[in-house]
Order: C-alpha cells, then structure tokens, then sequence
C-alpha cells in the first residue's frame, strides 16, 4: 500500500487534519486490521517534531504511528515537489501572466524533486523484497532559489523577467486573517514568511541516487524546459 495524499493545501473536509493527521491514522489501524504486507508512506523532508510549520510536525507525528504499528513499513522523505513548488506556484505565472509574485525576497535556497522520480523510488519500496531502503530522503541534484526559477522560466521562455514581491511580515499577516477562512492557504503564507534560517530548504543528497538505485534525479533546467514546450505546444508556437 502506498499513502501519499496530503492536505497542505486543503480546507474543510479536505483540510490537514483531516487527510494528514486523522486520515492517515485510520488507514494505517484499517491496513493493519486487513493484513497488508507493506506500508509506503508519502512523509516530507523536514518533517520532525520541532518543526514551526504545523504540516511537518504532522508528518513526523504519523512516522512515528507507522513505525509503531508493525506493519513492514517504508517511509519516503521528499523534497518540495518541483510540480507545485517551482511550476504551480512561480513559473506558470510567469508563463500565462507575463509577472510571477514573490513571498519575501525569493533568495532563500530550496531543493525541489520531480514527483515522477519520486514514484520510481516509491515503486521499488513497493515490490522489491526486501525494499532497498526503509527511510529515504529523495532530493533534486541542485539547489535553487524561487527568485532563480522565475529567472530560468524567463530565458527558457523568451519573456523579460517580472517579478514582484509580498513582503513577509504582510504575507504573515495575511495568514492570520485568511486562518479561518482557507487555512491551506494560511499555511503556505506563514511557511513562506518564515525567516531563511528558521526552516532550511536546501538539500544535499547523501547517496547517488542512480547508482545506488537506478534513478535518474530530473535536473530543474530539464523540467522548466519542459513545462515551456507544453505551453508553446498548446499555443501551436516552437521554440
């Protein structure tokens, strides 16, 4: 069995109480009542139980569950997914409004993954007996500031780099009024509010991961450049 939704994002039935916390317990109780052979689960890089964001004190908080409960259990620890992270949340802006928004400065340095590489590594930690790894932090081969991907989205796509920025202190503002209404979203304001030092992003990985496991980690140039051919090939436009 694999485990990987998540309500960072979500609000009511969908919030991160519900998918993250509650969720994830009962599936965990349900897949040991029914005698699943092994858990994956889907945690976060980052996730522990000092960490300022609620989210990944989360994470951490269902590890634990799951490596209490006996199942065979094998946990993946990712970094920022580059589908959300680099392309939803700053390229495509850039992309379909000629202008991306920044929280902060944008300088801090983040590692991003493809989900795609991930789902490799979740697939041999499925079927491979035993699973090559039972804790794994994935990361991407670099690091990159969020300023750095909207630059990378500017060559790539032939368009001037526009760039504004919400302050931080405003931007964690914000998070406390939208708190009741979109707590998803609350969270991902203070997240970016966060000063560089309180929550590093950046990322180093431990181990080849090719060699060790025969996956090759998609470069960020790689992905930008392909999220830029979609949009010119929906636009009927080469370049």
């Amino acid at each position: 069995m694999l485990a990987c939704a998540h309500g960072l994002l979500g609000r009511g039935r969908q919030c991160m109480e519900m998918i993250d916390d509650a969720g994830h317990r009962v599936l965990i109780a349900a897949a040991r009542a029914a005698g699943v052979q092994r858990f994956v689960y889907t945690s976060a890089y980052g996730a522990g139980p000092e960490n300022p964001v609620d989210f990944f004190r989360t994470k951490h908080a269902i590890e634990q569950v799951l490596l209490a409960s006996g199942l065979d259990a094998v946990i993946l620890q990712p970094t920022a997914f580059m589908e959300h992270h680099v392309h939803a949340f700053n390229g495509k802006q850039l992309l379909e409004r000629g202008k991306v928004q920044l929280i902060g400065p944008g300088t801090k340095p983040r590692n991003f993954v493809c989900a795609l590489d991930v789902a490799q590594f979740a697939v041999r930690a499925l079927l491979d007996d035993p699973p090559p790894f039972r804790k794994l932090t994935i990361g991407g081969p670099q690091n990159f500031s969020n300023l750095e991907v909207a630059a990378l989205y500017s060559r790539m796509a032939g368009v001037p780099l526009r760039v504004s920025h919400l302050p931080a202190r405003m931007a964690a503002l914000l998070g406390r009024v939208i708190q009741p209404l979109h707590p998803g979203v609350a969270r991902i304001l203070r997240l970016s509010s966060l000063p560089d030092e309180t929550m590093p992003e950046h990322f180093e990985a431990p181990v080849d991961y090719e060699r060790e496991f025969g996956v090759r980690m998609t470069p960020l140039y790689e992905f930008v450049r392909r999220q830029v051919f979609e949009r010119d090939s929906k636009r009927g436009t080469s370049r």
